[in-house]
Order: structure tokens, then C-alpha cells, then sequence
């Protein structure tokens, strides 16, 4: 019985040994290269309808670029309701601040920011209440209540750069 066990044993170790080659010499599949430069194509074709809309400051084709549900999300009116902001212009952009980020300079030759994301696979830029929000001191950690949405009466994709301490 032990030596019906081990030349089992040896034969199957046998069968694997001269298995081993055909396993290897399958063909593992790859994965399709993709571009590394279609996100960045989006990127740039995003930021030139957002520097086109900038360019006739017309506040529907500006919204139609904002992270509007974002901004419904947090309890904030709709965009149609509230004045649009724009710094003078023109708005020219400048250079990119992180890969979610633009600075743009206007007329006065101050700088804006523009933030991005993604929202279903397409780029939006986040909307602000205040161009310029005041420096905030962090509440606590251990207060979690719930605040008020602001009330608004403007809206802008932009905000001063550097922000204010």
C-alpha cells in the first residue's frame, strides 16, 4: 500500500514536471494600451470651452460647465436665481496649479482659480458662493452639528488666489 502511494505520488509529480512547460508556454493575454494623453485631451478641450465661456460672460454657458449638482447637493439655490461673478476681463488662462486646478489671470492682472472634477466621466468645474471667502478658524472635531447653507445672492467658478488667511 505505501509503495502504491508513493509511485502514485512520483507519478503525478512526474506528469506535473512535464506539464509545467505547456503552462508556461500559453500566451498571457495583455491589456490594451490606452493613451495616456485622453484625459489631458479632455482637460484642455473642458478648459478651452471654459475659457470660451469666460470670453462672452454669458451665465448659461458658464453653468452649463459647473458642478451643478455638487452645489443643489449642499442646499444651495439654483444657479438661474443668482447673480453670476466674473473678475474683469479678460480671463486668460495662465497655467495649471495641480492636475485639478487652473489659475487664470484677469484684466487687473490678478489671479483666479479654477477647480475641477469629475462628475460621470466628464469635467466640471466647482461652484463658489464667495470669490474671495474670508480666512475660517476649523471648528472643533467634537462639533458635528449641522449649519445653515449660506444665503447667496452670487455665484462664481472662480476664486482669488492666493486665498486670504
Amino acid at each position: 500500500m505505501i509503495k502504491a502511494t508513493m509511485c502514485r505520488a512520483a507519478l503525478l509529480g512526474a506528469w506535473l514536471t512535464g506539464c509545467a512547460p505547456l503552462v508556461a508556454a500559453q500566451p498571457t493575454p495583455t491589456a490594451t494600451p490606452v493613451s495616456r494623453s485622453e484625459p489631458t485631451d479632455r482637460k484642455e478641450a473642458f478648459l478651452n470651452r471654459v475659457e470660451m465661456a469666460f470670453g462672452t460672460r454669458d451665465a448659461r454657458a458658464v453653468a452649463a460647465l459647473a458642478d451643478v449638482e455638487t452645489w443643489r447637493a449642499a442646499g444651495y439655490p439654483e444657479l438661474s436665481t443668482l447673480q453670476m461673478f466674473l473678475p474683469p476681463a479678460p480671463l486668460v488662462f495662465e497655467r495649471e496649479l495641480a492636475p485639478s486646478e487652473a489659475i487664470y489671470r484677469d484684466g487687473e492682472d490678478r489671479k483666479w482659480r479654477l477647480v475641477l472634477t469629475e462628475v460621470k466621466g466628464e469635467f466640471r468645474a466647482l461652484v463658489r458662493a464667495n470669490p474671495c471667502p474670508r480666512g475660517v478658524a476649523r471648528a472643533p472635531q467634537y462639533e458635528r452639528e449641522e449649519r445653515p447653507t449660506p444665503k447667496v445672492q452670487t455665484w462664481t467658478l472662480l476664486e482669488c488666489w492666493p486665498l486670504p488667511k
